[in-house]
C-alpha cells in the first residue's frame, strides 16, 4: 500500500471520528491515536471475530481449528519475513518502481 493510499484512509478515517492525529512532544512528528469511537469499534470487531472464529470451531473441532490458525500464523510469519527480505512469495523477485509488469522469476530449489 503506498504512502499516498495511507494517508488517504487515514483522512478518511480521521473524519469518520475513529482516530486523531496529535504530535509528539518528544520529536514533533505526528502520532495516531484512536479516539473513543474507535476503540469502540475495535472491541466491536474482536468480538465478532471471536465469535465468528467460536463457531468455526465448533463446527470443526477445536483441535482441529487450533492447528488450522497455527499454520495461518506460520503463513503469515513466512509473508512478513518475505516481504521484510524485499522478496515476494511464488519465487518473483520484488521489482522497482517503473518495473512493473516485468516479471523476473528466481530459481528455486528444492531439498530431497
Amino acid at each position: 500500500m503506498s504512502r499516498q493510499a495511507i494517508n488517504h484512509l487515514l483522512i478518511q478515517l480521521e473524519a469518520l471520528g475513529y482516530l486523531e492525529r496529535r504530535v509528539s512532544a518528544n520529536n514533533g512528528r505526528p502520532l495516531i491515536y484512536l479516539t473513543e469511537r474507535g476503540r469502540e469499534l475495535m472491541e466491536t470487531i474482536y468480538a465478532s471475530l471471536r465469535e465468528l472464529q467460536e463457531q468455526w470451531a465448533d463446527k470443526v473441532g477445536r483441535k482441529r481449528f487450533r492447528d488450522f490458525m497455527d499454520v495461518l500464523r506460520t503463513l503469515s510469519a513466512d509473508e512478513r519475513q518475505v516481504e521484510a527480505e524485499g522478496v515476494r512469495l511464488h519465487g518473483l523477485e520484488k521489482r522497482p518502481r517503473g518495473q512493473r509488469g516485468q516479471h523476473r522469476t528466481r530459481a528455486k530449489t528444492h531439498a530431497l
